[in-house]
């Protein structure tokens, strides 16, 4: 089934120009995923193609359905690679994979949910690669929604980072998201994510009053 798979997707690019010969499905981008993750650099190739394919003149304004199911599908691999990543080793072959992906313009803004995903689990260099996001190319607003899962599962300095986010004035768009990766700590006890969160919702009931 596999090999069925991977040989659909493998076909959804025509030499011949842009046109679909078999449009993949969430399916089909797990299986790559799969392949990419166990070293299978054709794979990661075939990604960006779909890739390149699926936003092919997307109007970004008015297509919101359309993005709705390009993120679902390139997702769906790159949740299949972080699911591949053991351990806590900077060699890990499916690490090392997101890091390539990562470094591919096209593929970039995909990585960060997976490192979340994976440093949830306890990897560690992939919660490095999120905490060092700038260093990766990876825009703060991507590390911060991405570090919510770490953050959910108890990481020290996942919190940190999310609660440095939202003491800061200059961040304040991104306070809704840091805010959502803090709420279990808070419930847990963390005095830090409490105050934060205390601050935004006094910020936001000021907001409304303002507003209204």
């Amino acid at each position: 089934m596999g090999t069925h798979l991977l040989a659909r997707a493998a076909v959804v690019i025509l030499a011949a120009g842009s046109v679909w010969a078999a449009e993949p499905n969430a399916s089909d981008m797990r299986a790559l995923g799969r392949q990419a993750a166990q070293g299978d650099r054709d794979a990661l190739s075939r990604i960006e193609a779909i890739r390149d394919e699926l936003y092919r003149d997307v109007d970004y304004a008015k297509e919101s359905d359309r993005m709705r199911s390009n993120l679902v599908l390139m997702y769906a691999a790159f949740d299949e690679i972080a699911g591949s990543v053991r351990g806590n080793d900077q060699a890990d072959q499916a690490f090392q994979v997101l890091l390539e992906a990562t470094g591919r313009e096209s593929l970039r803004s995909f990585t960060p949910r997976a490192f979340g995903l994976a440093a949830a689990q306890g990897h560690r260099p992939s919660l490095e690669v999120l905490l060092n996001h700038d260093e990766y190319g990876i825009l703060l607003s991507s590390a911060v929604f991405a570090l919510g899962k770490p953050a959910q599962e108890g990481s020290p300095e996942a919190i940190a980072f999310l609660v440095e986010v939202m003491d800061s004035d200059k961040c304040k768009a991104l306070w809704h998201g840091a805010s959502r990766g803090l709420v279990r700590a808070a419930n847990e006890g963390n005095e830090e994510a409490r105050r934060v969160l205390h601050k935004y919702a006094e910020s936001e009931r000021e907001r409304r009053r303002t507003k209204g």
